[in-house]
C-alpha cells in the first residue's frame, strides 16, 4: 500500500511592500562633468609596477593620451579611469534576519558552495525565477515526467521557496539572498500542486538526486508513517557520501509526534527558530531532533517570481543544507559534514543537546574554521549508523519580481488532511 507523505501546506505571505528603491546604477565611464584621469602602469627595473596618473580635459583628449601611453616604453597598460561600485544589495535582503542570525555575509570569506549541488526533494522549483535563473538545473519531475522539460516548474511554491533559502543569486539587487549562493540547485518535483505525494516517489527522488550528482538532499516533508522504501533510500544516499537534511516536523503544539524522514536513521533533522533564538512554538521536538535553523517570518522566492514570508521547520532544514554545502566547497570531507554542523552549534536552551534544540542552533561560521591539528575532534553520538545497500546547464528567464498580499504573521504550516504533515 503506497504510504502518503501529506506535508500540505499554507502559504504565509506578510506584505514586502514600502522597500526602498533600487539604487541607480553608477555609469561605467565618466558622465559629463567628471573629472577626466588617464592612469598608466608602468614596470619598473626591479619588474614592479607604479601608476602615474593624469587628467585630461575631456574623455576623448583621456582616450587619446591613453593610446599615446601604450605605445610607450614600460608602460604595461594605460586607460581612463571608470567609476566602479559594490555589487547591488539585494532588495530584500535587509529582511532576511536568518542570514543575519547564521553571519551569512562573514561565511563566504570562506566559501559560498561553488561546485556544490543540493537537491531540493519538493513540490518543484520555478527555475526561471529572477533570483533563480543560473541557480537551478534541469528538473528531475515524478510528478508529470517530461523528457523534453528543462526548466523546472513549481505548481505550488514551497519547494521555490526552499531553493531560495539554498542558493537565491547574491548581490544582483533583485531580491533576497541564499545562504550557499554559490551552490546549484537539482529541483526532484515529488509533490503535486497541493503539497502532498507519496513515500515511494520521494525514495525514488532520493536516489536519482544521488544517481545525478547532488551532494545534499534536502527534504522539507515529512508524516507520521515509517517508510522502508524512503529508509532504503536514505541508506543509498549516505553510502554515496551525500549529507540528508529534513525539517524535524511542525507538530510542535500537538504532541510532538515521531516524523519521518526526520527520524530515519542517518538524516540530520531541524527544527525551527525565531528571530530571538526561541524554538518556534510549533516545531517539533524529540530525542530524533539534531540541530535547529531559523525558520519564522522566513523571506525567500515564491512562486510566479514573487517573494513570500513562510513558516515552518521546512524552512530550517534548508538553511542546513545550505551550510553542508558551504562546508563541502570548503573541502571539509562529506562524512564530516553532520558531525562538524553539530559539534560546532550554538548551544540553546539546556546546558549540552536536548530534545528542544538539539545540538543547537547551525552555526556555519564556527563549522568553517580548521578544526586545530593538536586538537582531536569531540567525539559525537552519530547522527546515524549508516547502513550499506546493495549528473547540466542553466536556464535563463525575465527579470520580474512582484510581491504577495500580506497574510497573518501568526500563521503556521498545517496540514490538510488528517495526517500530520511537515511543510
Amino acid at each position: 500500500m503506497r504510504r502518503a507523505l501529506l506535508p500540505a501546506l499554507v502559504l504565509l505571505s506578510l506584505s514586502l511592500g514600502g522597500m526602498p528603491a533600487l539604487a541607480e546604477p553608477v555609469p561605467a565611464v565618466p558622465a559629463p562633468g567628471d573629472a577626466v584621469v588617464v592612469t598608466a602602469a608602468v614596470r619598473t627595473p626591479d619588474g614592479g609596477l607604479v601608476f602615474r596618473s593624469r587628467p585630461a580635459s575631456s574623455a576623448a583628449r583621456g582616450e587619446a593620451l591613453a593610446d599615446r601611453w601604450d605605445d610607450d616604453r614600460g608602460v604595461v597598460a594605460a586607460d581612463v579611469g571608470h567609476r566602479v561600485t559594490a555589487a547591488a544589495v539585494d532588495r530584500y535582503r535587509p529582511l532576511q534576519w536568518g542570514l543575519d542570525t547564521l553571519h551569512a555575509e562573514q561565511s563566504w570569506t570562506t566559501a559560498t558552495g561553488t561546485g556544490v549541488v543540493v537537491a531540493v526533494v519538493d513540490t518543484g522549483v520555478q527555475g526561471d525565477h529572477p533570483d533563480l535563473v543560473g541557480q537551478v538545473l534541469p528538473p528531475i519531475d515524478l510528478v508529470e515526467p517530461s523528457a523534453t522539460r528543462t526548466v523546472s516548474i513549481d505548481p505550488n511554491g514551497h519547494g521555490t521557496h526552499v531553493a531560495g533559502i539554498v542558493a537565491a543569486a547574491t548581490g544582483n539587487g533583485i531580491g533576497v539572498a541564499g545562504l550557499a549562493p554559490g551552490a546549484r540547485v537539482l529541483p526532484v518535483r515529488v509533490l503535486d500542486a497541493d503539497g502532498s505525494g507519496y513515500d515511494d516517489d520521494v525514495a525514488e527522488g532520493v536516489v536519482r538526486a544521488v544517481d545525478a550528482g547532488a551532494q545534499v538532499v534536502n527534504l522539507s516533508l515529512g508524516g507520521p508513517e515509517q517508510s522502508d522504501l524512503l529508509e532504503a533510500a536514505v541508506q543509498y544516499a549516505l553510502a554515496h557520501g551525500v549529507v540528508v537534511v529534513s525539517a524535524a516536523g511542525n507538530e510542535g503544539l500537538t504532541g510532538s509526534p515521531v516524523e519521518y524522514p526526520a527520524a530515519t536513521p542517518g538524516v540530520l533533522a531541524v527544527g525551527a527558530t525565531d528571530s530571538a533564538d526561541q524554538l518556534a512554538s510549533f516545531s517539533s521536538t524529540g530525542s530524533f531532533v539534531d540541530l535547529v535553523a531559523p525558520g519564522v517570518s522566513i523571506a525567500s522566492t515564491g512562486n510566479g517570481g514573487q517573494y513570500w514570508y513562510l513558516d515552518g521547520t521546512s524552512m530550517a532544514a534548508p538553511f542546513v543544507s545550505a551550510s553542508a554545502a558551504l562546508l563541502l566547497s570548503a573541502h571539509v570531507p562529506a562524512a564530516q559534514v553532520a558531525q562538524r554542523l553539530q559539534e560546532t552549534a550554538r548551544d540553546l536552551g539546556a546546558p549540552g543537546r536536548d530534545d528542544r534544540f538539539g545540538s543547537g542552533l547551525v552555526d556555519v561560521v564556527a563549522a568553517l574554521r580548521p578544526v586545530p591539528a593538536t586538537t582531536a575532534p569531540a567525539v559525537l553520538a552519530p547522527v546515524s549508523a549508516p547502513v550499506s545497500v546493495p549528473g547540466t546547464s542553466p536556464v535563463a528567464a525575465p527579470v520580474s519580481a512582484p510581491v504577495l498580499p500580506p497574510a497573518p504573521r501568526s500563521s503556521t504550516c498545517r496540514s490538510a488532511a488528517r495526517s500530520r504533515a511537515t511543510c
